[in-house]
């Protein structure tokens, strides 16, 4: 017997008899409104991993040579190629930039402090300093030398030196009579140090035409050395016309004539160089140079720091103060 599937059965109709004739059917009911169709779910697509990009690694410079320490190390390539253009940033419009920009790369070495420092000997190496003194107009074009007493004061954090109560006086001040000493006279001068020639005697190869190098900085002369160089020079010539050596002997710097012409300025485009370098420490008259003789310190303290040195500290209590 043939089978049907459920939704065939309706479109078979019966057959009818020849004897009988049979009734017409009823119409077919209306076929009911079909609900839609479920929703068929979809399955979200699955997570697809993917791997971290690897992170970077350094490369380090072929080496092409034994190397002991990383001074010995020759690095391949020009130093601050850039492999890719930088990003430029710029400053918010109306804001006013301090200072100014630098490039470890091109820059020049960056002077600390002011850039005076003192010429003399390096202690112990027995080595001259080759040097001219640079004097005011019409000598030079630096300014004039600059005198005060001073002392040496020992405190917890070195040696401080400090201009004397008693300056410009022949008097004793409370900081002589408190340290047992009277405060001593330096004298400042600006100066020219030749730093090319030669280290053990301070002499240049006769009949040298070549370049000079020097630095700008500044000698400290006692009393006694100030006299020494007033005396070298000979009539009609002053103390601004001569190279002079400074050597330690012993516990004290010796001075002599090495050259009866100032090397320096023999060659006017040194001369120009020289006087462009002595400018911030003439503008200010003197200003910078005057800070070598010892900071400037009023009474009250002066008694703070010798309240100090009495109790062995730096720094005092005001109790320790008002006792002195």
């Amino acid at each position: 017997m043939k089978q049907f599937a459920d939704d065939e059965l309706t479109d078979l109709v019966p057959p009818t008899s020849p004897v009988q004739q049979a009734a017409p059917p009823p119409p077919p009911p209306a076929p009911a409104p079909q609900a839609p169709p479920p929703p068929v779910a979809t399955a979200a697509p699955a997570p697809v991993f993917t791997a971290p990009a690897p992170a970077p690694v350094f490369t380090a410079p072929p080496q092409t040579a034994k190397v002991s320490s990383i001074e010995d190390l020759d690095l391949p390539g020009t130093a601050g190629t850039a492999t890719a253009a930088a990003p430029t940033f710029a400053a918010t419009p109306g804001t006013e930039l301090v200072g100014r920009a630098i490039d470890f790369d091109n820059a020049e070495p960056l002077k600390t402090g002011d850039g005076l420092s003192r010429i003399r000997p390096a202690k112990g190496s027995g080595k001259p300093s080759r040097f001219a003194l640079i004097g005011p107009p019409p000598y030079g074009p630096g300014i004039a030398p600059r005198a005060a007493r001073s002392h040496y004061v020992p405190t917890k954090d070195g040696k401080r030196n400090c201009i004397c109560l008693a300056d410009g006086t022949n008097d004793v001040g409370l900081c002589c009579t408190k340290l047992q000493e009277e405060g001593r006279t330096h004298i400042i001068h600006l100066a020219l140090e030749y730093t090319n020639c030669n280290p053990t005697n301070g002499n240049y190869p006769k009949g040298y035409t070549g370049p000079i190098e020097w630095r700008i900085g500044f000698v400290d002369l006692s009393p006694s050395q100030f006299n020494t160089l007033k005396d070298k020079p000979q009539e009609g010539k002053s103390v601004y016309d001569y190279d002079y050596v400074m050597v330690m002997n012993g516990n004290r710097y010796d001075f002599n004539i090495k050259s009866p012409v100032a090397r320096w300025k023999l060659d006017p485009e040194v001369v120009k160089a020289v006087t462009e370098a002595v400018q911030p420490f003439v503008r200010d008259g003197g200003v910078k140079l005057a800070k070598r003789l010892g900071t400037k310190k009023s009474i009250l303290e002066w008694k703070a720091l010798l309240s100090g040195v009495a109790v062995g500290a730096a720094e005092a209590s005001l109790d320790d103060v008002e006792s002195i």
